[in-house]
């Protein structure tokens, strides 16, 4: 689900647009001095600061997994008026879809030069999911046996514990996008 748009952002974007600076002279317009733009790939090279920085992706990482637990166990209950509850496959279901939308959004904060191409391999992304939960609830033999769609998703309560997740997980990223 995740890699179509991963792929194309390899393929697609630029550090420098090629539209605008294609030429010596619009080279002097940029906004950033060139030695100054690549002084945070540079810096990135470095070992200490790189393993500095998976130490603290990766405590990013472990906060969020705890965070998107914390909150689908404390908001169980009866899941609509017929008496469905929450159970493992409806936690996996919701925090799948959880981490490819933060995902998605974090890799969207990292592009530098969107362009046309871009946004469509975007939007074609994140519209696998549905998709994919489609399918893979079609399984006669899986535990999701056609309730994603008909339990999971038109439910306002397990569509609001989403919103409420990705935007607590894509915050920290923001603040450190715009601090960096």
């Amino acid at each position: 689900m995740t890699t179509i748009f991963n792929f194309m952002v390899s393929v697609y974007d630029q550090d420098v647009s090629f539209e605008k600076y294609s030429e010596p002279e619009q080279e002097k317009k940029m906004p950033v001095p060139m030695p100054e733009l690549y002084a945070f790939c540079r810096l990135q090279c470095d070992r200490k600061r790189f393993l500095l920085r998976m130490v603290i992706y990766d405590i990013y990482a472990l906060i969020c997994g705890f965070g998107i637990f914390l909150i689908f166990y404390f908001s169980q209950g009866a899941m609509n008026a017929k008496g469905w509850m929450y159970d493992v496959a409806t936690y996996g279901v919701v925090s799948t879809v959880i981490v490819v939308y933060v995902h998605h959004i974090q890799v969207a904060i990292n592009v530098r030069n969107w362009t046309g191409w871009l946004l469509f391999w975007f939007l074609l992304s994140i519209l696998m999911m549905p998709l994919t939960c489609f399918l893979a609830q079609m399984g006669p033999f899986t535990p999701l046996h056609k309730s994603i769609y008909r339990h999971l998703l038109p439910s306002i309560q397990i569509d609001a514990m989403m919103l409420l997740i990705v935007g607590m997980l894509v915050l920290p990223l923001l603040f450190h996008k715009y601090v960096r």
